[in-house]
């Protein structure tokens, strides 16, 4: 009976998520508390947590900060990433490096076009610059 369950849960492509697998949930911490070294080089202080994204479809989790912040840029990670430690910390990895890379460039595009710093991003919203370790909107409004 056990067989046919296990052969009907994989024909229907059954996975489960982080409540009905805790230990997805444990792998993804454990890989975050090595990634969250490498923040404070970014300026990022405070202890960064795992939040469940239980509005997204398929549910998964993202990272946020101390001061609220989310990084989820490129999609959350997803429950089957975790059942490798290996691949659930390159998952993380890629999801904090994009959301970096998404702030930095938002935040190049403040920098004025005369400005010999200012690559050839072309036109863009402003987005959130780093100012004395503390991140900033356009309007100078801190967060």
């Amino acid at each position: 009976m056990t067989a046919l369950a296990r052969r009907v849960l994989d024909d229907v492509g059954f996975d489960p998520g982080f409540d009905l697998a805790p230990e997805r949930l444990a792998t993804l911490r454990a890989a975050l508390r090595i990634v969250a070294r490498d923040l404070p080089t970014r300026g990022i202080e405070g202890e960064p947590e795992i939040e469940i994204l239980e509005d997204w479809f398929p549910v998964g989790a993202g990272v946020r900060l101390a001061d609220g912040e989310r990084l989820n840029w490129g999609g959350p990670v997803l429950p089957n990433m975790c059942d490798d430690p290996a691949m659930t910390l390159t998952s993380l990895v890629i999801m904090i490096q994009e959301s970096l890379l998404e702030w930095t460039l938002a935040g190049l595009a403040c920098v004025p076009p005369a400005s010999p710093r200012r690559p050839r991003l072309g036109a863009g919203r402003c987005g959130r610059v780093v100012v004395r370790g503390r991140w900033r909107t356009h309007t100078g409004a801190g967060r």
